[in-house]
């Protein structure tokens, strides 16, 4: 090549406009509800002032069962808020207490976060009781890594009806290491809520160990509880950037296909049968193809699926 072309192609691509990085989160699944959104704040004593909360949920006046999020510590971020979406949009009212912001916790840093961190949960909780936007009735609380050490103890409230984690740490990170290892948190004990946990078999750090020890001792109480382990599905399967893997998309499908299905069970969905199928209960992108279950009737591609970001 002369040397004015190779010239030429420098100044090319030093001068073409910078492109914005493109992510890969896996499935984007979505139900059949397009959803509207809202910023909100609720008074907290325990934080000084006033807390930020994010409500979402699906279109219209109709009012729809309530679905308290708590995140963990990569905190509410561009990855979170298409997953609060996603789920709004299976027909719940979600509502997440921005509590990082309101405490000033930087993300991914602190080993333990501060003692008003509960309290400003058990705030933002009884503020989503008192919302006109969320049917009445059983409301359940959902979690994801760091937000099970609040979700666990605001899971044994008389208001809930089912929890549900994600590879959820379940034991306080000021304990050392060693002892996180073999232990979980004492408010276990007084959780008698339906509880879905699902965690991936490739995740290596304590949570896997945590989860089968709550799924055994709640079965050995009798509160109904299911446990699922994504084969080769990695922490974080649900956001995970990095090395991401087919499993972790199969894990990312099937367990919002769970959640949903799970929270109808156990909350009054006004006698609805939410879109779910013992396959797929998610829709997939455009681009992947679903065998239709052979037990039910053919079902219409719902409204928005693949969109709502």
């Amino acid at each position: 090549m002369r040397p004015t072309a190779w010239l030429a192609l420098a100044l090319a691509l030093l001068l073409a406009p910078a492109r914005a990085a493109e992510f890969d989160y896996g499935p984007q699944p979505f139900g059949p509800h397009r959803t509207t959104e809202r910023w909100g704040a609720y008074e907290s004593p325990a934080a000084d002032g006033k807390v930020r909360y994010f409500l979402v949920r699906p279109e219209g006046a109709g009012r729809y069962p309530g679905v308290y999020y708590v995140y963990g510590r990569p905190g509410l971020d561009h990855r979170l808020l298409p997953e609060l979406r996603r789920l709004a949009s299976y027909g719940f009212t979600v509502y997440v207490a921005h509590f990082q912001e309101a405490l000033l916790i930087p993300i991914l840093l602190p080993a333990n976060d501060p003692p008003e961190t509960l309290q400003v949960q058990i705030e933002g909780f009884e503020d989503f009781l008192k919302l006109e936007e969320r049917a009445p009735g059983k409301v359940c609380v959902f979690s994801t890594v760091r937000g099970g050490n609040f979700s666990v103890i605001l899971a044994a409230r008389p208001e809930v009806g089912c929890y549900v984690g994600y590879h959820s740490a379940l034991v306080l990170h000021g304990w050392p290491e060693q002892y996180q290892d073999v232990t979980v948190m004492p408010e276990v004990r007084k959780l008698r809520t339906p509880t879905l946990l699902m965690i991936g078999g490739a995740d290596f750090e304590t949570r896997q160990n945590q989860s089968k020890r709550v799924a055994q001792y709640l079965r050995a109480k009798g509160v109904p509880v299911e446990l699922v382990v994504y084969p080769e599905a990695q922490r974080g399967f649900d956001f995970r950037v990095v090395n991401r893997t087919l499993a972790d998309d199969l894990a990312k499908i099937d367990s919002m296909n769970r959640a949903i299905a799970f929270m109808s069970q156990h909350l009054d969905v006004g006698g609805a049968k939410l879109p779910t199928s013992r396959y797929a209960a998610a829709p997939l992108p455009a681009a992947v193809r679903n065998v239709q279950d052979p037990g039910a009737p053919p079902r219409a591609a719902p409204k928005g699926a693949g969109g709502g970001d």
